[in-house]
């Protein structure tokens, strides 16, 4: 995974930040985790769903690309 976040730009001044939706992992990374934390239960599974409106609306949307356990 080369890209760290995903950029939507929109014209309108507004900026939705999705820092929790991310949820790539990177091999090295993911065969160090448990079962329970490759199944990443701390993803905000519905943000996007949420703010898929941003569109039609011409927002600017910033999501990460990676999972929190990769960040932090």
């Amino acid at each position: 995974m080369d890209k760290t976040y995903h950029f939507c730009s929109g014209n309108s001044p507004l900026l939705i930040s999705m820092p929790h939706a991310g949820t790539g992992i990177p091999k090295d990374i993911k065969c160090k985790l448990t079962p329970e934390a490759t199944a990443l239960p701390d993803v905000d599974w519905h943000l996007p769903i949420l703010y898929d409106m941003a569109k039609d609306f011409d927002i600017s949307v910033i999501s990460a690309e990676y999972a929190r356990y990769v960040i932090d």
